[in-house]
């Protein structure tokens, strides 16, 4: 039985030629799409701070309003009507404490909302976001950062 001559295929070897690109390209290249998301996220930030500090307004001016009616209910009560008007001032003294309480949530929202974005700020990272490799190659880029 004769067996079958062995062909030996002669495969080129790999060389890389200049045009293929390298590792960092590659990284590079694969970090270009984040470059339109971070822009949108710089807006939606402000975005988003902003609807945060009109909903932060809006419960202040109800809890601001709720003590004022109930201030005002209990001025108008007879003061033959005891009863009631006990009743009436421990709500005006409740929707103090819940105003209170509310200003203290929103002061301490304001501290931990991050510094307000100007637009030197914001064009400043859009810059960045556009000059990926720019910032690749920053000094302030440090090895462990590739």
């Amino acid at each position: 039985m004769a067996t079958a001559p062995y062909r030996t295929a002669t495969i080129p070897p790999t060389s890389r030629s200049s045009k293929s690109p390298t590792s960092r390209e590659q990284v590079l290249a694969a970090l270009e799409p984040t470059t339109l998301e971070l822009s949108q996220s710089v807006e939606d930030v402000e975005s988003e701070r902003v609807r945060l500090h009109r909903h932060w307004k809006r419960q202040l001016e109800r809890v601001r309003y709720d003590a004022e009616r109930a201030a005002r209910q209990y001025q108008v009560v007879e003061s033959e009507n005891r009863l009631v008007a006990r009743e009436l001032e421990s709500q005006w003294e409740q929707s103090l404490v819940k105003q209170r309480q509310t200003e203290e949530q929103y002061a301490r929202f304001e501290r931990q909302q991050p510094s307000h974005l100007n637009a030197e700020k914001v064009q400043s990272i859009r810059s960045l976001a556009a000059d990926i490799p720019a910032l690749w190659q920053a000094r302030s880029t440090r090895r462990q950062d590739h």
